[in-house]
């Protein structure tokens, strides 16, 4: 590039801070080479401000004390951290467009997470989140209308009604989450489709649909994380708890897309290894010490249109039992058996010690949105499902794999 270009030019230099991207990303490079690099990028009025993601984001992938940290300081004349992000953030207002400086606060948080100064890293991943709600505000409300169901829709009417004027504020941050969470949803599906169409780029594919994984796994991490600082705001017990278990189920399909990048195979997850940790991760939610947790799966394999409804179902069903199961949290146990009864069908048996839901209840009337919610994706699986009591509360659920699914259809 340097011995062909006849000048520089926008190209050029948008060039070189792709190269900066990917050599950062890697995670593999020469610091002297990286910093000259920057310094051209920065050195150019046109692409100074946007050199600024780049410093970040390299500081960031350096270890604490890392030598090249002082020169950055040096160069940009400041002390520390907070000295160094709040100039860049400062000069940049105004000038980059609000993706760069979402990126720019977010990437200065997780630096300050990094380095342990977490009062500076809340206040950064603020000031994005700020930012992000005023861009996709109304385009995610209409996403949520689009797939809400009708009885769902019914009830947040209702809901909406009775706590129009002191909660409007909540009300619009659950659509842009719920909006934002079916958005990355549909985005990996088109991905998966398109991936069939290109079966002669298989790898290039499947290194895709790898940082798809990653990318979606993000997005719920910070959709969870706004939940997380939005409950601290609120008071209304009753709506504290649903932003938690609203973050529950956004965390289990997190959980999909984490494992699905990290394994080789990018299209299908060990539904037994992620059982374990979705229910160990609801242990800690709902504060039990401990929980004789037994799962028997045979190391199942299932693709990603049948684990997101079938972790959404598993989610509910061990959220009802931290919730409402136990009088005592002592001698608490959880059972999980998934078994192949045929080819493409599945028995999935979930079964605890409690209590067990009350004997006069009618399930063609349900109101508990857990249970409705269950029904539902079981629907969606062409499952049945069947409950009982014996020595607590049991639940089976039958279901058929996404092949013969859509053989059926």
């Amino acid at each position: 590039m340097e011995e062909k270009r006849s000048k520089v030019s926008t190209f050029y230099n948008a060039t070189i801070r792709q190269l900066l991207d990917a050599y950062i990303y890697k995670g593999d490079y020469d610091k002297e080479y990286i910093e000259s690099l920057l310094d051209k990028v920065f050195n150019d009025p046109s692409n100074k401000h946007y050199s600024y993601v780049l410093y970040v984001n390299y500081i960031f992938s350096l270890k604490k004390n890392d030598p090249a940290i002082k020169r950055i300081f040096s160069k940009f004349r400041v002390k520390d951290f907070t000295e160094l992000f709040d100039f860049i953030t400062k000069d940049s207002k105004g000038i980059v467009n609000n993706n760069a400086l979402i990126n720019l606060y977010f990437f200065s948080s997780n630096v300050f997470f990094k380095n342990e100064q977490y009062d500076q890293a809340f206040k950064y991943l603020k000031k994005a989140n700020v930012i992000t709600k005023q861009i996709y505000s109304e385009e995610l409300a209409q996403t949520l209308a689009a797939f809400e169901s009708n009885k769902v829709r019914e009830q947040k009417e209702i809901e909406i009604s009775r706590e129009k004027e002191k909660n409007k504020t909540y009300f619009i941050f659950i659509i842009i989450t719920i909006g934002f969470l079916i958005f990355s949803v549909v985005l990996i599906f088109i991905i998966r489709s398109k991936r069939a169409k290109l079966a002669e780029k298989n790898k290039e594919n499947e290194l895709l649909l790898k940082e798809i994984n990653h990318r979606v796994k993000n997005n719920f991490q910070t959709i969870s994380s706004l939940l997380e600082l939005q409950s601290r705001k609120v008071t209304d017990e009753g709506f504290k708890e649903i932003l938690k278990e609203g973050q529950n189920r956004i965390n289990s399909l997190s959980l999909i897309h984490k494992r699905l990048y990290q394994n080789n195979e990018v299209s299908t997850i060990c539904f037994q290894d992620y059982c374990k940790e979705l229910i160990n991760q609801n242990v800690i939610v709902y504060k039990f010490d401990k929980i004789n947790l037994d799962i028997l799966m045979k190391n199942i394999l299932l693709d990603i249109d049948t684990a997101i409804p079938l972790g959404l179902i598993l989610n509910e069903l061990s959220t009802n039992t931290f919730k409402y199961a136990f009088d005592d949290k002592n001698n608490c146990q959880i059972k999980i058996t998934l078994d192949e009864i045929e080819v493409g069908e599945y028995k999935l048996t979930y079964r605890d010690n409690g209590k067990g839901l009350p004997a006069d209840m009618n399930w063609s009337t349900l109101k508990s949105l857990g249970l409705v919610l269950i029904k539902r994706l079981t629907k969606q699986l062409h499952g049945q499902m069947n409950y009982f009591f014996d020595n607590g509360a049991v639940f089976e659920i039958t279901f058929i794999d996404t092949q013969r699914r859509s053989d059926v259809d």
